[in-house]
């Protein structure tokens, strides 16, 4: 069980909101936000450069920067009506 499903639990059955509970949840937040500039930063930087190997690549380093699991997210991402292997993943080539 995550922390986030822990406290959705002690909300549930409390009704009320635990200081730290806040304070996990805005810590939580504060890291997306960072997660979410670092992404803009990299798309901004790398995002205009010529060849699709090259914007693959900015697109694979944005999502380890904001998938949560990222070996999971590309699965889920390759997964299709043919089973898992249905669409490919392509790193890309550094700009």
């Amino acid at each position: 069980m995550t922390r986030l499903e822990e406290i959705r639990m002690r909300l549930d059955k409390s009704g009320k909101w635990h200081e730290t509970d806040i304070m996990y949840l805005l810590s939580l937040l504060e890291e997306k936000d960072q997660q979410i500039e670092k992404a803009l930063e990299l798309i901004l930087r790398y995002g205009g450069i010529d060849g699709d190997h090259h914007k693959m690549r900015v697109m694979d380093q944005v999502v380890r920067i904001l998938a949560d699991d990222y070996k999971k997210w590309v699965r889920n991402a390759c997964d299709g009506e043919d089973g898992p292997d249905t669409y490919g993943w392509d790193e890309g080539i550094a700009p």
